[in-house]
């Protein structure tokens, strides 16, 4: 046998091993998002308790973030403090995906974010809601590269803290790679308009 035929064989052997490969990975899973999100309960001022590591937002920072409904959908604003007392602030806009039952957004900022697409299904999903009081909330992406914990306060109570560690799980987020933000070292630098 020449040396081409061996390697066109181990070529389309190689393949066949890909093919196969490929054909026995799980089908992704859908994520799901909480159905019938009150926007006039949602609005307001929430904390970032915890976040999968992303590259726009800088470690060793601590975020909050405050929606408005405004004429267009929602006005938002992002807060981030250090605990040298660095801070800076990021605005943009949310858009509910039609038929999401306003758990689904298309959001955008400014600057040099606004050259980065958004897909048409959102990139703002909440998938987990304290639906009786609207004091915490699990949002993720359905690619499973963004996921934030949010509270109204700093300090997130240890059990709803395990329905959202549970729930991130349950959908296969990586919650190993977690990064918690640290309230109790700079919630004394976050400008008193912003608390209230």
């Amino acid at each position: 046998m020449k040396k081409s035929a061996y390697i066109a064989l181990g070529a389309g052997f190689l393949g066949v091993l890909l093919l196969a490969r490929r054909s026995h990975r799980p089908p992704a899973l859908r994520l799901p998002v909480v159905s019938g999100v009150d926007l006039s309960r949602y609005i307001g001022w929430w904390y970032e308790i915890a976040r999968l590591p992303n590259g726009f937002q800088r470690t060793g920072e601590n975020s909050m973030a405050e929606y408005e409904l405004a004429a267009d959908g929602i006005a938002v604003r992002n807060f981030a403090v250090t605990r040298e007392g660095k801070s800076r602030f990021a605005s943009g806009s949310a858009m509910p995906i039609p038929g999401s039952g306003n758990a689904r957004f298309r959001v955008r900022f400014g600057g040099l974010a606004s050259l980065f697409p958004v897909s048409k299904e959102g990139n703002y999903w909440i998938i987990d809601l304290d639906r009786e009081n609207y004091q915490y909330a699990l949002v993720g992406t359905p690619d499973r590269k963004f996921l934030w914990i949010l509270s109204r306060t700093p300090e997130l109570p240890e059990r709803a803290r395990e329905i959202l560690l549970t729930t991130a799980c349950r959908y296969g987020f990586d919650t190993d790679k977690l990064i918690w933000d640290r309230w109790d070292e700079c919630l004394e630098r976050v400008p008193e308009l912003l608390l209230g």
